[in-house]
């Protein structure tokens, strides 16, 4: 499995309008729970917000890079166990101090 993502995790927050702690709150229920859905809930498709995200890594690179990076945004997006992994196991972020709380991902996610 290949742990990478073409694009900043702070840009995908921001554009799905939750904290990062909130995010990995509602990524938690992989099996109920996807970023597209959050998508979804703020009006996107996710043509929209895969070229929204990967846009910064895709200037200057030709079609077939760009339709990588677009695949591999799109599998962030779609995949939450996936998503799990690449944006919140801590193996993969070392130096990033584990975050404990509540937060309220349901209601806010729900409007």
């Amino acid at each position: 499995m290949q742990h990478w993502l073409p694009y900043d995790e702070r840009r995908l927050f921001r554009m799905l309008r939750v904290t990062r702690e909130e995010a990995r709150v509602w990524i938690a229920d992989d099996v109920h729970h996807s970023f597209a859905q959050l998508v979804r809930r703020r009006g996107l498709t996710l043509d929209v917000a895969v070229d929204r995200l990967v846009v910064p890594w895709t200037r200057g690179q030709g079609g077939v890079r760009q339709n990588v990076l677009r695949a591999r945004a799109l599998s962030t997006l779609t995949q939450s166990h996936l998503s799990q992994h690449v944006l919140f196991h801590e193996f993969h972020h070392p130096l990033r101090e584990p975050r404990r709380g509540r937060c309220s991902i349901r209601r806010r996610c729900s409007t």
